[in-house]
């Protein structure tokens, strides 16, 4: 029985509304029960039914399906949350190449090896980026530098050029 306000899905639109059903690994996603919304309203089912089965509330019911209606699929996919990166991949690799190949006195930076407030020293004077101690933190914890590992290796060269020279 189709209901007075049943939603009009066409053939397309109902088999990738499947196919995310099918597809999907957790019953719980916001995928998975939108597009289930989606399909129970095109079945003639009201508001409060599918609120009922699915546990929102009806006026998320309401939502979804104006999302829909709206901007047909695109509508339902949810939008990825977050802090947008600031960091190109290039800065990134700024970053990783700066402590990799060089020392801070090089930049004039009274330090002998680097420290997480001596590297953003030096990004903000050689590159004008400005950057946390957290993400250049993060950025060389990706990269797999532990500064003082880094530092050992630094102190134990200048041994060996002192003792060369």
């Amino acid at each position: 029985m189709v209901r007075r306000y049943a939603l009009f899905l066409s053939d397309d639109d109902k088999n990738k509304l499947i196919k995310f059903l099918e597809n999907s690994i957790d019953p719980n996603s916001t995928l998975y029960r939108r597009a289930k919304i989606v399909l129970l309203k095109a079945e003639g089912k009201s508001l409060d039914e599918i609120a009922k089965e699915i546990g929102f509330t009806k006026q998320a019911v309401a939502y979804i399906v104006k999302l829909f209606k709206k901007k047909g699929l695109a509508g339902i996919i949810p939008k990825k949350r977050g802090k947008k990166e600031k960091f190109s991949e290039e800065d990134r690799r700024k970053i990783i190449d700066l402590v990799n190949q060089f020392a801070p006195f090089e930049f004039g930076i009274q330090k002998r090896y680097w420290t997480l407030r001596t590297i953003v020293r030096a990004m903000r004077k050689i590159y004008n980026i400005k950057i946390s101690v957290g993400t250049v933190r993060k950025i060389l914890k990706d990269a797999n530098i532990d500064l003082k590992t880094m530092r050992d290796k630094f102190k134990k060269q200048r041994l060996i050029d002192y003792l060369r020279s």
